[in-house]
């Protein structure tokens, strides 16, 4: 895969970055929306500089990200519960069949 330089722009600094090429969308949607999120805080919170803005942005979207984390580490050992209940059944059935 080839690499692209791109200027991301966060918190009106720039930020020169080396991704995927497959990846550019990606990036530039995180980006926008980041400064969406930024600009949504401005206007809510009161705030020194924004640095205060990144936090709380920071903040929801890791909150979010364990969120997301938990449900699908609750799915996996859902799934795996029941690929076990599905074994010992097919292993009884296999027991009664012989």
């Amino acid at each position: 895969m080839e690499e692209l330089p791109v200027t991301i722009t966060i918190a009106d600094r720039k930020y020169k970055v080396k991704i995927q090429t497959d990846e550019e969308e990606v990036f530039r949607n995180a980006s926008n929306l980041i400064k969406e999120k930024l600009e949504g805080y401005a206007r809510l919170y009161a705030y020194k500089d924004k640095q205060d803005l990144l936090a709380m942005v920071l903040l929801e979207y890791v909150t979010q990200y364990i969120k997301i984390e938990e449900k699908r580490n609750f799915k996996d050992e859902e799934v795996t519960q029941r690929l076990e209940q599905l074994d010992r059944f097919l292993n009884e059935q296999i027991d009664i069949r012989r």
